[in-house]
């Protein structure tokens, strides 16, 4: 079947009208994607603060000051002199709240003082996150064989739409970390089976490119942020305006086909003619009426596929001792990536120099990668580039450990790091982008 369906792609041509229409439909929300998951980089931000201290008290009498790692002295942020005086060099807890440097505006660790003893509050966000990805990519993707690619697609982001607007009402720190889960889950859920869908929908020849550049309006969407971001000073209405565009999915009903491959595997041989008429229409291709439903009626769908209808899962990955290995090494390298790729991107926080532009680097960086993954992939093949990219992005992310501050001297080296950790990210972003190429030619989508 498979090659039968594959020659009628190749029919409508490798990148025509078509096939960047469906491109353009499942990427834009790859923006919007971005935006929901790396807000929290300038929602969650936590400001200088300190011990509110009352009028009359001076500051360094009622606190006690400390070395940073650039040699200035400040406040420490969670500790007060007892009664506010220095001079029994007892101290304790904040007594009377925090004061926060006002430069970013209320986050959600101001309003809710996510600070100090209550700062695990931040672990408990980035743990529900991963697992909202875990769950999303088995659940959804999953159902995305049983309903189609399109309608899952459709219905996770009406959900990721619902629950990004329920999070501009949260009321505490745990809720807003309980909607992460949930914007994790359908995100990944609806990107997934996007992919699949737009895999389906171009040739074999075309695959590669689809699997390495399907992320540019994701890593456009990173960059663009933090310049949305930086005049805004009120994380609920950052929400707000990351969500509002959203709505554009209740239109992708009528402008979204369903995946050619889905609907002549499931046997709906006719509603999959009627897309491959109107995408041969749209590319200017003449091609054979109706030509699935012959071929399904002339029995040539049937020919190279097995009788059973039963599923695979990922049990059979494991049935063999070839893809037992691979699967287990592919299972360790997509948690890796994974890892690497969200803690450098939520890391940003934690660099030199300015967030905004700290978090447009991030994007910027990543954009170079995808086509240069893309090269790699093609010409030195997929195992030795997720070779190379993952060495190189481990040598130089282990190098920046033994980076100093600064200098004996006394010069900065913070730039240096800062350096290395975003060709870290564009090298760790273009092994992930092969990552997907291989998996997904290694594991084809299979249908009930």
């Amino acid at each position: 079947m498979a090659h039968v369906l594959d020659s009628n792609l190749e029919k409508l041509g490798k990148y025509g009208k078509w096939q960047f229409f469906i491109f353009f439909l499942l990427d834009i929300y790859q923006m919007f994607a971005a935006w929901c998951t790396f807000a929290i980089t300038y929602q969650g931000t936590t400001p200088d603060h300190h011990c509110t201290v009352p009028n009359g008290i001076n500051l360094t009498d009622a606190i006690p000051f400390s070395e940073d790692k650039m040699g200035n002295w400040k406040p420490d942020k969670c500790m007060q002199y007892s009664n506010f005086s220095s001079l029994t060099n007892e101290t304790e807890p904040c007594e009377q709240g925090y004061w926060y440097d006002v430069k970013y505006g209320e986050t959600i660790v101001t309003e809710w003082n996510v600070v100090c003893e209550d700062s695990i509050l931040v672990e408990l966000s980035s743990t529900l996150f991963f697992c909202g990805k875990l769950v999303g990519a088995v659940g959804i993707s999953t159902l995305a064989d049983y309903v189609g690619r399109k309608w899952m697609y459709i219905t996770a982001n009406i959900c990721f739409l619902v629950v990004s607007t329920v999070q501009i009402f949260s009321t505490s720190y745990v809720m807003y970390a309980i909607m992460r889960f949930f914007i994790a889950l359908f995100e990944t859920g609806a990107y997934l089976a996007g992919f699949c869908l737009m895999c389906e929908s171009v040739p074999p020849s075309s695959r590669a490119w689809v699997a390495t550049m399907d992320q540019i309006l994701w890593s456009s969407g990173i960059a663009i942020l933090p310049l949305v971001a930086l005049p805004v000073m009120d994380w609920r209405h950052l929400q707000i305006i990351i969500t509002v565009p959203m709505i554009i999915i209740f239109a992708y009903p009528w402008l979204l086909p369903e995946s050619i491959h889905w609907l002549a595997t499931m046997g709906r041989t006719e509603e999959a003619d009627i897309i491959l008429a109107k995408a041969a229409k749209m590319n200017g291709i003449q091609i054979p009426e109706n030509s699935l439903t012959k071929a399904a009626e002339d029995g040539k769908l049937d020919t190279d596929e097995p009788t059973s209808t039963r599923t695979c899962t990922l049990i059979d990955v494991y049935r063999t001792p070839t893809l037992r290995v691979l699967g287990t090494v592919l299972f360790l390298v997509w948690i890796t990536d994974t890892m690497v790729y969200y803690g450098l991107s939520l890391g940003v926080k934690s660099l030199s120099g300015s967030l905004y532009f700290n978090g447009f680097l991030t994007g910027v960086v990543e954009i170079p990668a995808l086509f240069i993954s893309m090269i790699f992939a093609e010409q030195f093949g997929r195992v030795k580039s997720l070779s190379f990219f993952h060495i190189f992005a481990g040598v130089l992310l282990f190098i920046m450990y033994f980076i100093p501050n600064k200098t004996g001297g006394g010069t900065s080296l913070l730039w240096l790091q800062t350096t290395i950790v975003m060709i870290g990210k564009a090298s760790i972003t273009a092994a992930l982008r092969v990552n997907y190429c291989y998996t997904a030619e290694l594991y084809p989508t299979s249908t009930p």
